[in-house]
């Protein structure tokens, strides 16, 4: 625009100057004269064109510069004090509430550490806790003899050295200062958590207790009846234990029953249903 208007006045200029005319010849001066002056006039303009040209390369840079910028802060926490749980805390909590609470709490604090990708690992961890717990029970009813508890204590370990603790060296080595979350809401929110979980497990521990009772309920829960067969059959004798060898067939268990006077009587133990069945066969 300024160039516009600066070529509109020299063009002016340069007529306001011409040298008069007398009788159609020129005036007293040449047009070589008459152009000496512009000089000044046409440098100035040449000037304002390259500044011109400067500040609009100026102008772009520092829009992709901006831009840039941008990009680089979308990932980093809004200005303001950063706010974090604990994260030794977060992740000690895991031995009370399980890693379900504490990597959720973790992805948090990485959100607002302007770790997005940190989050997603968090909470992909969430996701496999949650996972395992169906899987926890289905194995404590499928496969008694499995030791679960170890299991998952397997996992707590690999969890907190391949993500739980990340966070706190990282926030440590960084020198990173935040404000204290509170810690009423989600410990609220994981004790219930708890109590739901324990309760769901009991249910299902006792149903499968129920379904495939160990030898131990079995064998306590024969010996009284054994005693009343003894004492029907006229012995003065009484039961003092009853030891289960094998299972002939599903429900139907090989046993011994050791009597107080030393003597011993082969004995079938058969669950039916919820009531316990003692035959004693011909010895």
């Amino acid at each position: 625009m300024y160039s516009i208007e600066l070529t509109h006045g020299i063009v002016a200029a340069i007529i306001a100057m011409a040298p008069p005319q007398v009788d159609g010849q020129p005036g007293g001066y040449t047009w070589l004269t008459c152009l000496i002056p512009l000089v000044p006039i046409i440098l100035l303009w040449f000037l304002i064109k390259k500044r011109n040209e400067r500040v609009r390369q100026e102008e772009e840079q520092s829009k992709l510069f901006m831009e840039n910028e941008n990009m680089e802060n979308e990932s980093q926490p809004e200005s303001g004090v950063i706010k974090l749980w604990n994260p030794n805390a977060a992740a000690n909590l895991a031995l009370l509430f399980s890693p379900i609470f504490s990597a959720w709490l973790m992805a948090k604090n990485w959100q607002e550490l302007g770790k997005p990708d940190e989050a997603k690992k968090s909470m992909t961890w969430v996701k496999i806790w949650i996972g395992f717990l169906p899987v926890y029970l289905l194995l404590v009813v499928l496969v008694p003899g499995i030791p679960m508890p170890l299991v998952y204590v397997i996992l707590l370990v690999v969890w907190y050295y391949k993500l739980g603790k990340k966070q706190i060296t990282y926030v440590k080595e960084a020198g990173i200062q935040y404000e204290k979350k509170a810690w009423g809401k989600p410990v609220l929110i994981a004790l219930a958590a708890t109590v739901v979980w324990f309760m769901v497990a009991g249910v299902v521990g006792g149903a499968a207790a129920l379904a495939n009772p160990p030898k131990e309920m079995l064998q306590a829960a024969a010996l009284p009846v054994v005693n009343q067969i003894v004492m029907q059959s006229g012995l003065s004798a009484t039961c003092s234990s009853v030891v289960i060898t094998g299972e002939s067939s599903k429900g139907l268990y090989d046993a011994i029953a050791t009597l107080s006077d030393g003597s011993t009587l082969k004995i079938q133990i058969q669950l039916k249903g919820q009531q316990i069945l003692v035959n004693v066969p011909p010895q």
